[in-house]
């Protein structure tokens, strides 16, 4: 027969170690080409979502950033990489840079549910192809030197019924056709175009020459997904960061946040605090920005004509020049500022009132034909 094993010697002792598998990722931007690549301290915007096998966020701090709702945003220069460590192995992360600062193309700019099994690392290269000549004319120096501030010309022709509408919102097509008309006429030829690249904008439309020409420029940018939304109202914060881009920067600006609502972190964030720091743009006077609030068409003639330093005054204007039904009251803050973006005009010599300089009117001048340049 068989002997039977005392339970002593029966006796088998398991041990179970436990290894929590965690992976990483790493992502990383890096702009290539021979044309207009971003300025120093310019950030690329680079959106992360990371979800479980279950499709449920993760949450946590990853990369010195908090994700919430699974969700977070980072801003990375050129070259710049950020590491997300000690993620739970197999998370599903998606990465699409948001804004590409004019890059022509983009390789590996959005990866979409891919599963985290080690480490990985995305490489989003950002491409500058050289801007179009325009016909052998050779483009022009960035910064403010595509903008024509030498003329005051009229550049907002108003609405049917001598209406200027100063307290409607404007929409992203409208102000991207506003910016096309501030460029000089040499900046608009060599950095002309006819498709933008936009899902969403179609040639034959009357935004599309402007909209073309300002994403050459870099000037504008899209969603992400390969649309630019041109009917939908324009926010406070778009517009900074569109403005601002007309600005050269440099590492030496030192930026302070001055505003309750514009939290450290968003995509908008240092393109709001350059907007401020320029003077394009400012607050409502209780330290807030208002960055998700849509844009008055009051409020966007007033940053353009910052934008190409005019300094209009309600009592050195001319008799003769163009009015409106709706911006008759001089005592509103916004009505020297709609009347020099609707009024084409020749300056004389600088005024000091109250010890801010003011320019004075000398001559009306003929409005100039936006209408047959645009399409």
């Amino acid at each position: 027969g068989f002997k039977q094993m005392s339970p002593e010697t029966a006796k088998v002792t398991f041990t179970n170690t436990f290894v929590i598998k965690t992976g990483k990722l790493t992502v990383k931007v890096e702009a290539a080409g021979e044309g207009k690549k971003p300025g120093t301290g310019e950030k690329y915007t680079v959106h992360v979502e990371l979800t479980d096998k279950n499709g449920d966020p993760v949450n946590g701090t990853y990369g010195g950033k908090e994700f919430k709702d699974g969700k977070a945003d980072f801003r990375l220069g050129d070259g710049e990489s950020v590491v997300l460590e000690n993620l739970p192995y197999g998370t599903k992360y998606t990465v699409t840079e948001t804004d590409k600062l004019g890059a022509d193309t983009v390789a590996g700019e959005v990866k979409t549910e891919c599963e985290l099994v080690g480490n990985t690392t995305v490489e989003i290269q950002n491409t500058y192809n050289k801007a179009p000549s325009g016909g052998g004319v050779t483009p022009p120096p960035t910064g403010g030197d595509v903008l024509n501030k030498a003329e005051h010309f009229g550049y907002i022709i108003g609405v049917p019924g001598k209406e200027v509408r100063p307290e409607q919102n404007i929409t992203r097509a409208e102000i991207v056709t506003i910016l096309f008309r501030l460029l000089t006429d040499e900046a608009r030829q060599a950095y002309w175009g006819e498709d933008s690249g936009f899902t969403d904008v179609q040639k034959g439309v009357w935004y599309n020459h402007a909209v073309a020409t300002l994403h050459n420029l870099g000037i504008i940018q899209g969603d992400g997904s390969g649309r630019f939304k041109p009917m939908e109202m324009i926010t406070r914060a778009e517009v900074a960061a569109m403005v601002v881009r007309f600005r050269e920067k440099s590492d030496s600006i030192k930026l302070e946040n001055r505003f309750t609502d514009v939290a450290e972190g968003k995509w908008y964030t240092d393109e709001v605090l350059l907007a401020d720091f320029y003077g394009l743009m400012e607050g409502d006077g209780s330290n807030r920005f208002k960055p998700e609030d849509k844009l008055t068409r009051a409020e966007a003639m007033t940053v353009f004509n910052r934008l190409l330093e005019r300094k209009p005054h309600k009592d050195h204007l001319l008799p003769g020049m163009i009015t409106w039904s709706d911006n008759m009251d001089t005592g509103r803050w916004y009505y020297a500022q709609i009347q020099e973006a609707t009024n084409s005009h020749k300056c004389g010599q600088d005024v000091i009132i109250d010890g801010k300089v003011y320019e004075t009117w000398s001559e009306i001048t003929p409005m100039r034909d936006w209408a047959a340049l645009e399409y």
